[in-house]
């Protein structure tokens, strides 16, 4: 699935060619854009990966096999994989760290990269959720439920690039603390 949030309403990165890919031309945020998505996802497993070229989608074929091996819920990790010149901030690196240590430390997990948006989950994982996330905390959302539901969450390496296309809607006070608000809300609930 490929699927876009920009502001503008145009794909932040190249078209997609892949089956079951599209554009959600939608200006509301990257939470309601998967949200939609999923809404229309029929395959066993759903890959996703952000529109604006920092991932490598040639890393969603070893993930899509480890899916298929039986992992139900596959994160791609640039801190145990590659980071390309460019291709985080010094700023964004720490909020991840720290928001990644704060998921292992109230769920009890491992993870290296809990903000990671490229992924591959089995749709039984997703299916008929609820997700409360509008923007760039559906990745935490997700990643947290689908812990607390006791699915094994594993990582494979993968490449971080510069960014290619579009400016970023992410705003890191407002952001970050919708993140932390998710990681808080999500520990509390059910």
């Amino acid at each position: 699935m490929w699927t876009t949030a920009q502001r503008t309403g145009r794909p932040s990165g190249p078209k997609p060619r892949a089956r079951g890919s599209f554009v959600c031309p939608i200006i509301t945020g990257k939470g309601v854009a998967l949200q939609r998505g999923l809404e229309g996802a029929t395959e066993v497993f759903v890959a996703f990966i952000d529109g604006d070229g920092q991932d490598d989608p040639r890393d969603l074929a070893a993930m899509v096999e480890k899916a298929r091996a039986g992992h139900e819920f596959v994160n791609g990790s640039k801190f145990i994989g590659r980071i390309e010149e460019g291709g985080i901030s010094r700023l964004n690196f720490f909020g991840n760290r720290f928001m990644t240590v704060l998921i292992n430390a109230l769920f009890g997990t491992r993870v290296t990269d809990s903000q990671s948006g490229l992924r591959v989950i089995a749709r039984r994982v997703i299916d008929g959720r609820q997700y409360l996330s509008r923007e760039y905390e559906i990745e935490t959302e997700m990643l947290c439920r689908a812990i607390k539901d006791g699915v094994t969450v594993i990582e494979m390496p993968v490449t971080r690039r510069a960014r290619e296309g579009g400016r970023t809607g992410f705003r890191r006070v407002r952001n970050g603390l919708r993140i932390l608000m998710t990681i808080l809300r999500e520990r509390v609930t059910r």
